[in-house]
């Protein structure tokens, strides 16, 4: 799976946050989101922001959205790309 942060900043702050946990996407380019099947649209609060999410494939973003952390909203479910 993979992340598109609006900044480096609270790329960084999630990976630290969430450092051994099931989490491991890290920071990542844009571009590697393009192998990707599946995306949704996640809202962090705070600070209030929409992250996107790529994930493997559609049964693997629903199995990852299906729980998701305090502070940690499901926007726009998961769809194929």
């Amino acid at each position: 799976m993979q992340f598109d942060y609006p900044t480096d900043d609270l790329c960084a702050r999630t990976s630290r946050a969430m450092r051994g946990t099931i989490y491991r996407a890290g920071c990542s380019q844009t571009s590697a989101a393009e192998s990707l099947r599946a995306q949704t649209t996640l809202r962090y609060d705070p600070p209030g922001v929409l992250v996107q999410g790529h994930y493997q494939d559609l049964a693997e973003c629903r199995k990852q959205t299906g729980q998701l952390s305090a502070g940690v909203e499901l926007i726009q479910a998961c769809s194929a790309k």
